[in-house]
């Protein structure tokens, strides 16, 4: 009888962490259906209370617009950094998973595609503009930055070193 419990700890064991580590392999579709799927996991943030954030000095916040460049020059946030979302994962502008992010975009579809990539990548505490600069720029029309400010560029290409792996 001993070994049959034994046997079945053994057989049942697996099948308790079989869901550990799964890879999400949801489908969606269409953009539309899986930037709806983010905006309902992600955290907003009002641009009142970032406004607030900002008036307050809060330590460790980083305001990251992941606009185009282009975009970035003809208006943002004061103090933003520019990280184009296309660079986001390679950025030596976001390294301390410490910090508090808000992400901002035109309308927040890209601030919430890239809010996800950043918690694959062990971001903590990533905030995404509520309804993006369109809505900031309502709330807050005399604080909008132009010019080219801080804009993250694509890391060089490490030199080959003729071995293996390169």
């Amino acid at each position: 009888m001993n070994n049959l419990k034994k046997i079945f700890y053994l057989l049942a064991l697996p099948l308790l962490f079989s869901n550990c580590g799964r890879v999400d392999t949801t489908i969606y579709g269409s953009t539309e259906k899986m930037i709806e799927a983010e905006s309902a996991v992600i955290n907003l943030i009002t641009a009142e209370s970032l406004g607030k954030m900002i008036e307050d000095k809060t330590p460790g916040l980083r305001i990251v617009d992941v606009r185009e460049p282009d975009e970035f020059t003809l208006g943002h946030i004061p103090g933003a950094v520019n990280v184009p979302r296309g660079l986001l994962e390679f950025s030596s502008q976001l390294t301390n998973r410490r910090e508090t992010i808000c992400l901002c975009s035109n309308q927040q579809n890209r601030s919430v595609l890239s809010a996800d990539n950043l918690k694959l990548l062990k971001f903590h505490q990533v905030f995404v503009l509520e309804g993006g600069l369109d809505q900031w720029k309502k709330t807050f029309p005399d604080q909008i930055e132009e010019g080219s400010g801080v804009v993250a560029t694509a890391p060089a290409k490490k030199a080959s070193s003729g071995g293996c792996g390169d």
